[in-house]
């Protein structure tokens, strides 16, 4: 008896409580609120065709009817009667009032104003941006609150953590994903994967595109991919699953693929791109310049006296690990009017990185000497080694030679590592790379550089010791070596040489014919008119099929009468700079120029010479997945990864982003569902 009498009392209290302006609710409300507790009805199409529940009701999870205006799902088991009643509580009321919603506008979303959710989405753009833990969200969605008293959108904003990931996943990451998608499925790209294992020991896969968006061949971000095993099968199977579940036509669409040199990834019997090379028969594979000139360059290092590298290591070590020697270095460089430089670490994993710190090391020298003599220094076995190594005449004279065979790869190096295109110059600079250091040592007109497989340093084409070229700074520095001095430098130098031109002879392929080919597209040849016909080019590509070859053809040979003068177009001209103002060019009835032709080079354009861009996302990776954040799960990272991408894409940040009304149609299902 005492519980029905505390019933009755509780729904007397709601009854007078859902009494404001006039408006009671009626029988109906109060059998609703009974009903609801029972069975729930599907969405039904019909309603949402009624004036009365067109402006707020909408499909949501697991096919319920559901108010956008107050975010929630409804049962409606007693199907219009209850919709009905919903529209008459306080709650939808109150709602309701609080934006005026007309006819087919979108100034609510899901219970939320606009400005507020506006507010939000850049929140957590900036969080994505910034690679900001999501936790902080937890304090800063009050804050927000607290602080911004007069702003309606901030005492709406509600986006913790977990409204923050749902955002980052599942708004801004699947809205650039999809776009994505969307153009691997009509258009031509090229894939660069690698793996890599995070701070979790979680091995990862990750593969980013290179396509054409909007006159410009960019690289985006695919996805990283969980795997455990890192096989040929493994990491194949991976891919082409990840193709077909997201209905990409790769068979069709993919021209290139680019990978380390790992036989795992790039191996000439077994391998990804063996596997890739069975679907898709003429896919152009790529090792990875990069990796394959830091190789080059670290077999020709064994070549010199290991003391060499090792003391530029301990140098390092020994300083930079020491807060009072860091103190007593500084101390010395302000003594003599010096720059106060940090020594470097040439890196174990990155070796070009040596050249920067063979530089510092040569610019800073002395400095290093006088520390090793200091009286505060401690004399350890490690100083008295450094300091007797420093003294030889022949270090310095291995370190200015170092300074400048690293300074002409690394310029290389840099160059590959260039997001914009370079598969047109790829051949011509290691050709040119490739005959400065065999200029160095070599009589080159005397040799057949096709047919040139293998170099000896006994051979009757090598130069002899006084002819041989280390650099000016070298040169200079012999007058204070004695003859036997010189003739072991030499003798290690030359060394030097013939392994790192027959390092670069096996990993790089000088006749290759596709790299050849694909000079023709470079502004300097198009300039010089150089080649009359495109056709060749599919010799090479024979997946770029054209309808019309000859129609293709004389669009090629239009090139041979363009004014590149008034357009302000030359050889030095960037590649994408100089082929989007041609293909943007107009005919007289305003039709574009050469449609054909824009097809066929931005799909050639993709193809990759480096996989640069997906040590980039590595270093993303490591950014966001701390020893703090180690738990960061694979969707998580994917998203914060799509949505700088979505930044990236349209050119923006966090603080100008404008309002994307794309981004609607993601908030109409449940965002926090994966």
């Amino acid at each position: 008896m005492e519980k029905f009498i505390t019933i009755t009392r509780k729904r007397k209290e709601e009854t007078s409580a859902n009494t404001e302006g006039g408006i009671e609710r009626d029988a109906a409300a109060e059998e609703y609120v009974e009903r609801s507790k029972t069975k729930r009805r599907s969405f039904n199409a019909h309603w949402g065709d009624d004036e009365e529940f067109k402006k707020w009701l909408i499909t949501g999870a697991h096919g319920l009817p559901r108010c956008k205006v107050c975010g929630v799902d409804l049962k409606a088991s007693g199907g219009k009667k209850d919709l009905t009643a919903h529209a008459k509580t306080t709650k939808h009321i109150e709602n309701s009032n609080a934006v005026n919603i007309h006819k087919g506008s979108k100034e609510i979303i899901e219970g939320i104003p606009r400005a507020t959710f506006f507010a939000e989405i850049k929140v957590a753009a900036f969080c994505a941006e910034h690679n900001i833990a999501f936790t902080s969200m937890d304090h800063l969605s009050p804050l927000i609150n607290n602080t911004f008293l007069e702003s309606k959108a901030a005492q709406n904003f509600a986006c913790r953590r977990t409204k923050t990931t749902a955002l980052i996943k599942n708004v801004l990451g699947k809205s650039q994903l999809d776009h994505l998608l969307q153009n691997m499925r009509c258009k031509h790209f090229s894939l660069c994967a690698d793996e890599s294992t995070d701070i979790s020991t979680s091995k990862l896969l990750c593969l980013v595109v290179k396509i054409e968006e909007n006159g410009n061949v960019q690289d985006f971000f695919l996805t990283c991919l969980k795997i455990t095993k890192a096989n040929a099968e493994s990491i194949y199977d991976s891919i082409v699953k990840f193709f077909n579940e997201n209905n990409v036509d790769y068979k069709k669409w993919l021209l290139g693929f680019a990978a380390d040199g790992a036989s795992v990834m790039t191996g000439g019997k077994h391998s990804v791109a063996t596997l890739l090379k069975k679907d898709c028969p003429h896919l152009f594979v790529m090792k990875c310049t990069c990796h394959s000139l830091a190789l080059c360059s670290s077999k020709a290092c064994a070549q010199l006296p290991l003391e060499v590298e090792s003391t530029v290591r301990d140098i390092y070590n020994f300083i930079a690990n020491s807060p009072k020697r860091i103190h007593i270095f500084s101390s010395l460089q302000e003594l003599f009017d010096l720059k106060p430089l940090k020594l470097l670490h040439p890196n174990q994993t990155r070796w070009l990185s040596l050249e920067a710190a063979v530089v510092r090391v040569l610019d800073q020298l002395d400095i290093i000497q006088l520390f090793c003599l200091h009286e505060e220094v401690e004399k350890f076995q490690a100083t008295l080694r450094i300091l007797e190594n420093l003294r030889k005449p022949l270090f310095k004279v291995y370190l200015t030679f170092l300074k400048y065979i690293l300074k002409e790869i690394n310029k290389l190096n840099k160059l590959f590592q260039s997001e914009s295109p370079k598969i047109h110059c790829l051949n011509e600079e290691l050709n040119n790379l490739f005959m400065k250091f065999l200029d160095s040592f070599i009589y080159i007109e005397n040799i057949d550089l096709l047919s040139l497989r293998r170099l000896y340093n006994n051979s009757e084409y090598i130069k002899p010791v006084n002819e041989l070229y280390f650099g000016a700074d070298t040169e200079l520095l012999f007058n204070d070596l004695s003859s036997a001095q010189k003739l072991e430098f030499s003798h290690n130098a030359l060394n030097f040489y013939v392994v790192l031109c027959n390092e670069m002879l096996c990993r790089f392929d000088f006749t290759d014919k596709t790299l050849k080919g694909v000079e023709m597209l470079s502004p300097k040849n198009v300039i010089s008119k150089k080649h009359s016909s495109i056709i060749s080019i599919f010799q090479h590509f024979p997946t770029l099929k054209v309808n019309n070859i000859q129609d293709l053809d004389s669009e090629w040979r239009e090139l041979r009468t363009f004014d590149f003068k008034n357009r302000d177009l030359s050889e030095a001209t960037d590649i994408e700079t100089f082929w989007k103002v041609i293909l943007n060019s107009k005919r007289m009835d305003d039709s574009p120029s050469f449609p054909l032709l824009q097809k066929l080079i931005w799909s050639v354009l993709t193809v990759p010479v480096s996989t640069a861009n997906v040590e980039r996302i590595f270093s993303q990776v490591n950014l966001n997945k701390t020893s703090i954040r180690n738990k960061l799960d694979v969707e998580t990272l994917n998203g914060i990864l799509y949505t700088k991408d979505y930044l990236k894409r349209n050119q923006i940040n966090c603080h100008n982003m404008p309002f994307d009304i794309n981004l609607l149609s993601y908030i109409k299902n449940d965002i926090y569902s994966n």
